[in-house]
């Protein structure tokens, strides 16, 4: 149990987590911080937390959209990494199945 746990933040820190939620422990700002730089090291810049994405500029294109990813997001959300198109198919699928009103509230520097 104690091995498991080791393992868990050592994957922590060695390639961030895809939702910060999910993190073993309570993230202080540092630790939140460290995830997205370890994220962005390995080009992910999307970071969920809950139902918050948080993105960060790579300050280069990324071979993260078009047709392909937009399908891929589509089709197989459980399976499929933070992503804008995510939160968007999300925001669609309650809208369509749930009838419930959605809003996407984005916010930000340099184009938000």
């Amino acid at each position: 149990r104690k091995m498991s746990y080791l393992m868990t933040k050592l994957l922590e820190r060695q390639n961030g987590v895809d939702d910060l939620t999910m993190m073993t422990s309570a993230p202080s700002v540092d630790a939140i911080v460290t995830q997205l730089g370890h994220r962005l090291d390995r080009n992910k810049i999307y970071t969920a937390i809950g139902d918050v994405l948080v993105a960060v500029n790579p300050y280069r294109v990324l071979p993260i959209y078009g047709p392909d990813h937009v399908r891929m997001y589509q089709t197989s959300m459980a399976d499929t990494s933070p992503h804008v198109y995510g939160l968007a198919e999300r925001a669609y699928r309650s809208m369509l199945e749930m009838n419930r009103p959605q809003a996407v509230i984005i916010s930000g520097e340099s184009g938000a």
